[in-house]
């Protein structure tokens, strides 16, 4: 029986295609739906550290402590900010791309 080479070439273009292509737009659509979920999670805590900064700016103006204290409404958004980073941090986790 003799081999065909114009058919042994459409059956390793077949396979490459199969193991290439395929990962691929598996990769690139994980990529994309990561970046998503990325921008849509940063807007979010931005509109909380806004919250929160707000929120320490109105107690520390109900205190009516010294204006030199305003400064600690910033200090508590930072803390805050940290404590969401060290969240985000501790979440990440090596996954497949399937």
């Amino acid at each position: 029986m003799k081999s065909d080479p114009l058919r042994a070439w459409q059956m390793l273009r077949a396979y490459v295609t199969q193991e290439t292509v395929g990962p691929l737009k598996g990769a690139a659509r994980w990529l994309g739906v990561g970046l998503g979920a990325a921008f849509v999670v940063g807007v979010g805590c931005c509109f909380l550290l806004l919250a929160a900064l707000r929120a320490a700016q109105d107690v520390i103006a109900r205190l009516g402590v010294h204006p030199a204290w305003g400064v600690s409404a910033y200090v508590v958004t930072l803390i805050v900010g940290l404590v969401f980073v060290a969240v985000a941090v501790g979440r990440i986790g090596k996954g497949t791309l399937s």
